[in-house]
Parts: structure tokens; sequence; C-alpha cells
């Protein structure tokens, strides 16, 4: 790679020689000076004089021979230079301070390519293929797509700032602007960070130091009002109502929407958790007696938050009964007749189209969520995740533990779920929610009976 190069030339005393090459730091990088000057040492092959004869036999100081006028004498044994940088890393051990513009070389460059294409075209260099496809596969595909959306983000920002330089504090400038413009909560904020920090490092040796991250952090959050999870505008009263299905013959369609809805209401599952579901009795297995379902996704499937040697452990589904029989919005119930009218399915997957019989994928079971909550109470464009949010507050309203609907829902601290989840309007409802059963009716109050229903007292107790 070859760049173009200015050169500065204070005139000192005439130079006894023409040098071979630059004094380096400790670093391995060229001596630099303020304003993106670097020191040459007495080494160092010099431009000379357009009337100065170089050695014969020596290209490289033919090579650095400048413009100069017979009255200029040549340089002296100290001289500074402008060098100017290519946008992209020429090694793993560049340093900070890259133009944004490159000439046209084989090295990844910031602006023009993905995030694992960049990593890969900067690990290349230093490690075989084989470790390298090792190393991009440390992160989830969930992870993956949002550190590539993190990282097209940053690539507008530079876009937007031609004039910038990569450093530590054009990333922070970079976390700052996604503050104030794009109004980002802090853990998003941070989030960004985190999908920088690997290409920076590995590519531009530039490293975030922690006390001003810390300090940018909360500062972000002492700007932010606290958010507060907005209850979802459809009524769950009207959506179970919906699916009691009365008087209407039942179908496959209508029992997959019954077992589907019920089922995301009882686990609080996310959708990429409803399709990872499965028949085998492994995963999912119900008492002799109908009393509970054991259920948890395919072993091959990791969820959110989820390691490999930290799994989320299965998950029981009490049964909603009534006067001893089965509720119409018993989820164990459901699960049994869904199952029992699609025996012929593969034991793979839990739910099928009902028309063409391929298994629902995450989408799909998005989809239809939202379409069973339209059918029940329309004109709300409702989100399916908003159905974890209900069965987690539901769920809460019940046990009165955060750390307990922490550990049902997966979720990595209280603090998500009280911020995103906790819905604080919602009414008692009578179902299943995230593995807690519906709550018992009270007996009904007469005279002799308290206000909590324990019966009162005849007398004073002295």
């Amino acid at each position: 790679m070859h760049a173009h190069i200015d050169f500065w030339v204070p005139i000192h005393g005439p130079t006894p020689s023409v040098p071979d090459f630059l004094i380096q730091n400790r670093g391995g990088r060229p001596g630099r000076l303020h304003g993106g000057l670097e020191q040459v040492g007495s080494s160092l092959p010099l431009p000379t004089p357009s009337h100065f004869s170089p050695p014969e036999g020596d290209p490289q100081a033919a090579h650095f021979q400048g413009e100069g006028s017979p009255h200029s004498p040549p340089l002296a044994s100290t001289a500074v230079v402008r060098r100017v940088v290519p946008v992209v890393p020429a090694s793993p051990s560049v340093g900070i301070g890259v133009p944004l513009q490159h000439p046209v070389c084989t090295t990844p460059s910031v602006t023009e390519t993905t995030r694992l294409e960049f990593l890969r075209g900067v690990l290349s260099k230093r490690f075989t293929k084989e470790t390298v496809d090792k190393m991009l596969r440390a992160h989830r595909q969930s992870s993956v797509r949002q550190y590539e959306s993190c990282w097209k983000r940053f690539q507008d920002f530079l876009r937007r700032h031609p004039s910038r330089v990569i450093s530590e504090d054009t990333v922070l400038e970079f976390l700052t602007w996604l503050a104030d413009s794009t109004n980002r909560a802090p853990a998003t904020v941070l989030a960004h960070h985190a999908a920088l920090s690997d290409p920076l490092l590995l590519g531009f040796n530039i490293k975030v130091s922690e006390r001003p991250l810390s300090l940018l952090r909360m500062g972000i959050r002492a700007g932010t009002a606290p958010h507060r999870a907005q209850a979802p505008s459809w009524s769950l009263h009207r959506v179970l109502s919906y699916l009691t299905f009365e008087g209407v013959p039942l179908e496959v369609c209508h029992l997959l929407q019954k077992a589907l809805f019920l089922l995301a209401l009882a686990t609080g599952y996310r959708a990429s958790q409803l399709a990872a579901l499965t028949r085998h009795t492994t995963f999912s297995s119900v008492t002799p007696n109908l009393t509970s379902l054991t259920i948890s996704p395919s072993p091959a499937f990791l969820a959110k938050n989820e390691q490999a040697d930290d799994r989320i452990g299965p998950l029981a589904v009490p049964s909603f009964l009534r006067d001893g029989n089965f509720h119409p919005l018993c989820p164990v119930h459901a699960f049994v007749a869904y199952v029992e009218a699609t025996r012929g399915a593969s034991p793979d997957h839990l739910f099928y189209n009902s028309r063409s019989g391929n298994p629902l994928f995450p989408r799909s079971i998005a989809r239809l969520l939202c379409r069973v909550i339209e059918n029940g109470d329309p004109g709300h464009a409702p989100r399916a995740h908003s159905v974890r949010g209900v069965a987690a507050s539901l769920a809460f309203l019940r046990t009165h533990s955060v750390e307990r609907v922490r550990d049902l829902g997966g979720w990595a601290s209280t603090s998500s779920f009280r911020t995103r989840y906790l819905f604080h309007s919602l009414s008692p409802t009578p179902c299943v929610a995230m593995g807690t059963p519906p709550p018992i009716p009270q007996g009904p109050r007469g005279r002799h009976m308290g206000g909590r229903g324990r019966p009162k007292r005849k007398g004073r107790v002295i």
C-alpha cells in the first residue's frame, strides 16, 4: 500500500549522509509529534533537492527525492514528516487517528463492509482460517444480528461526520449522539459499545477507558426520564372469551389458536421459544391425570440470556379446573386436544400450519398470536411480544416476588422485568400465567363473615 507523502523541511545544517529507515517507538510505530507530524531520525531516506544526485544503486533515495532549489541545502539530521494514514488498519497494531478515506486495498473498510467481514479480514492476518471461523461463532445468531445493526448505525454516524478520525473520542461522541439524537436508552447505548469493542480493538487497537464510559452512562441515565412499560391496549378478557369458541364446531385451526395462545400465556415464552417446542415426551410430558404439563424447548435451541452450561429449566404448567372439570381455558387440556387432532405430525415440532402442514417458525407464530388478539378484540394493532408482558405481570400479581418472576421468565436482571414488562393496570384474570395457577375465588360473604372471608368473633377476648 502506497500513500502520498508531503514533507515539511526545516533548514538546519547540511546532512552528512542519506539515512535508510524510520526510527520507531516501543509500539513499533514512527515517533509522532503534534498535528500528525512524525519525528524522523538520522536513518530515514530523506528527500533531497532536485539538483542533488542520489548515490548510484540507491533506488530508495531516488524514490524519496523531492523538489528543491539550487539554493536550498539538503535536510538536517532531524526533520519532521507529515504522513497520510489510510482509513483501514494496515496491521493489527495500528493505533488511533485513522482518517475516513483510504486508497483501494485488500484490508476491510469500516464504512463498506459488515461487522463480520471486517473482523474476518483483521483476524485473517494473524490466525488461520479454522481459528477465525471458530472465533466468529462465539456469539449466538440473535447477538450477531443485533451487533450488525449497531455496526450499521456506527457506519451511518461516520458518513454523517466525514471529517472525523476513528479514535476513543470518536466512539464516545458516537454513543453521545445515540443518546441525544436517537433517544436511545442507556442499556441500548452500552449494547452499541459492546458491538464496537472487538472490531475497534482488533482493527485499530482502540479501547475505551472504563471510567469515561461509566461517567457517560451515568450522564445519559441522569438525563433520561424513568421508563414505565405501557399496558397493551387490547383486552385480555375479550381475547380469552373469544378462545372459548362457544357454539362453534372446533376444527384444527381453532385448536391451534387456542393451544398456542394459552400456552404462550401459561409459559410466558417468546415466539422463538414457542417455535422450539417439540412433541417428544422428554420435553413435553403430561401427568397421567392431566393435572400438569412439564414443557421445555428443544435442547438444540438457546433462548436469549441462556448459555449452553446455564439453561432455563423445564416449566410446570398446572391445569385449570372448575368444580373438578377442565375449564374451557385450561392450557393442559388445550395442549392434549391439539396434539390428538394432529397425531400424524412429526414430533420434532409442536405447532404446524393447519393448511400446509409445515412447522410454524417464530415469525409465523408471532403473526398467529396477533391474529388471535385481533379476532378477540379488533382495532388495536397488537404486538405478539405483549403476551409475554401480560403473563409476567399476572404472575407477579399472584406471587408478589420479582425474583421468582425473573427466574420464570429467564431475564438477566429484575430491572428488565420492572421497566419493560410490568403492567400496573392489569386486573386479575382467571387463567394460567407463567406457571402460576389462577386465583381461587373466595366464598360468599355472609353476615357472619369478616371483611377477608374469616368468621367474625362473637366476643371480645380479654
